[in-house]
């Protein structure tokens, strides 16, 4: 900058700071908006599922999703859920949770899960979920906020038709939506992502598709 030296003092300290603050960041990767893991297609991993899905329809508190400050509204979304807590269900999600992070350049400081929800679309109500996110940006003195949201399809791609989980990257050059649609297909699927993202769940339009939804709370930026 040719007029740097006539810059106020504090104008120069700013902009140095700056500059160093870019350097020092220089080799680090931008953080993945989601990442998909994919089960082993075990018969095993598809058994852990349906038993999943058993038990939270028997045991779990069942509600019809809701929006916002708990508002129903069916056009907006249309999914029944099943709330369900159960010792080894978190402790095999939290599990997940924390290995992702660790792997991942993310690098948060979580604090806990939400209660999972088994989600269950049906092609017969047409099930969907329109563009949304899932953290309000509000903050908590101890638990920070949503910061990854979880996805796992429970049943095989083959049972139902439609239900795309679809998520906004952000805009191309051109103004138009940068769309992604990690590829679930088998049971014990899972896209991570982070809560901060617009996404939304297509209609359902033939079958029954099942999810495991949970949300983790954490500390610090992406």
């Amino acid at each position: 900058m040719s007029d740097f030296n006539k810059l106020p003092p504090d104008r120069q300290r700013f902009l140095q700071a700056m500059d160093k603050h870019t350097q020092s960041h220089k080799d680090i990767p931008e953080p993945a908006l989601w990442s998909v893991m994919k089960s082993n297609k075990s018969s095993t991993i598809a058994e852990q599922c349906r038993r999943w899905i058993s038990d939270a329809q028997r045991y779990g508190t069942h509600i019809q999703g809701r929006v916002g400050h708990g508002t129903q509204n069916l056009g907006t979304r249309n999914v029944n859920i099943w709330c369900y807590e159960e010792e080894k269900l978190i402790e095999a999600v939290k599990g997940m949770m924390w290995d992702f992070n660790e792997r991942s350049n993310w690098q948060l400081k979580l604090s806990d899960i939400e209660t999972p929800q088994f989600c269950v679309y049906y092609g017969d109500k047409q099930s969907h979920y329109t563009w949304h996110k899932d953290c309000r940006n509000f903050l908590h003195p101890e638990l920070g906020e949503r910061k990854i949201s979880m996805s796992m399809l429970l049943n095989s791609s083959d049972e139902f038709e439609g239900g795309d989980l679809e998520i906004l990257d952000g805009i191309s050059t051109n103004g138009k939506p940068l769309i992604s649609r990690p590829k679930l297909e088998d049971p014990g699927d899972v896209v991570f992502f982070r809560s901060d993202q617009f996404h939304r769940v297509k209609p359902v339009t033939k079958g029954t598709r099942a999810a495991l939804v949970v949300w983790c709370w954490g500390k610090g930026n992406f």
